[in-house]
């Protein structure tokens, strides 16, 4: 009979003795065996907790909680062969929406996860340069999209009290405050190409595109193509801002100065200053270089 390990992020449950009575009730109905079941903690918000499950045999993980929940679960899966599940309980569940997987109910979620086929998707594997002394950090890993300046700023900086209220309003909500951000400088190199010195409000890289309220900010991304999609944003403060939203609403694929639009395999960023970092939503401090590459078909995710 095959376990399966359950991960959850406290934080994100208001009753965890219903929560593991139905996921008991549905793996039982579909002839798994009572699941493994862990907790996630401040200090070890899900990779510790994939690798003990790995170790005892699961045949199947399934993080409870936001995208960052499923990318330190990842984090600690990669390379084992061990599936994904996702059981979404986040303000944004980006990945989900991406892979059009139930997001809203746990229990179809769960019977997505024992019922759908294994699906390869890419990793990201990102390494940070905290002080532009070429001294690189071990890797963090994301599965949605890195950001590097103002997008980051403003994940770091919304209150979770207005992410409970609003859900994912909060991000545009709290974005506003930030419509005169000066640009940063950066220099950009995408795979083997030369580097090249710009000025951007931010740049975001991932593998998946669509964003809360049916937005799509890469069009072309995919999680399952190989390839990174990169978007440099160039905002120029006030005025700037409504070819940018006009690009983006508009869905856009087309390049311009405001809205350039890259793909490569692997992107390295390199700003003047240090510039917030964000990994699928996880607000990682500032840095002054960013490494980002993919892994092809790195993770399986049953769907």
């Amino acid at each position: 009979m095959p376990t399966a390990a359950v991960i959850v992020n406290p934080t994100k449950v208001s009753d965890p003795e219903r929560l593991r009575a139905q996921a008991r009730a549905v793996f039982e109905s579909h002839g798994w065996a009572e699941p493994l079941w862990f907790e996630t903690t401040a200090r070890d918000t899900g990779r510790g907790q994939a690798l003990e499950a790995v170790q005892q045999g699961a045949d199947l993980i399934c993080p409870y909680g936001g995208d960052g929940t499923v990318r330190a679960v990842a984090s600690g899966a990669l390379g084992s062969g061990v599936p994904l599940g996702l059981l979404s309980a986040g303000t944004g569940n980006l990945l989900a929406r991406n892979m059009k997987l139930p997001h809203r109910r746990f229990q179809d979620g769960l019977t997505a996860a024992l019922t759908g086929r294994p699906r390869p998707i890419d990793v990201m594997r990102v390494t940070i340069d905290r002080d532009g002394d070429d001294q690189w950090a071990e890797p963090e890993y994301g599965l949605v999209m890195t950001g590097f300046g103002l997008d980051a700023d403003i994940l770091g900086g919304t209150p979770d009290a207005l992410k409970a209220r609003l859900s994912w309003l909060a991000y545009p909500v709290n974005g506003l405050r930030h419509v005169r951000h000066d640009h940063t400088a950066m220099t950009v190199t995408f795979d083997d190409d030369q580097p090249v010195d710009t000025e951007v409000t931010t740049v975001i890289v991932g593998s998946c595109g669509l964003l809360t309220g049916g937005v799509q900010l890469m069009p072309n991304a995919r999680f399952d193509d190989g390839e990174l999609d990169a978007v440099l944003i160039r905002a120029g403060g006030l005025l700037g801002w409504p070819k940018v939203v006009v690009s983006i609403l508009g869905r856009s694929k087309r390049s311009s100065h405001a809205v350039e639009r890259r793909v490569a395999r692997a992107v390295e960023l390199r700003a003047g200053a240090p510039t917030p970092i964000e990994i699928d939503g996880d607000h990682l401090g500032s840095a002054i270089g960013l490494r980002i590459e993919v892994l092809p078909s790195a993770l399986t995710v049953r769907s």
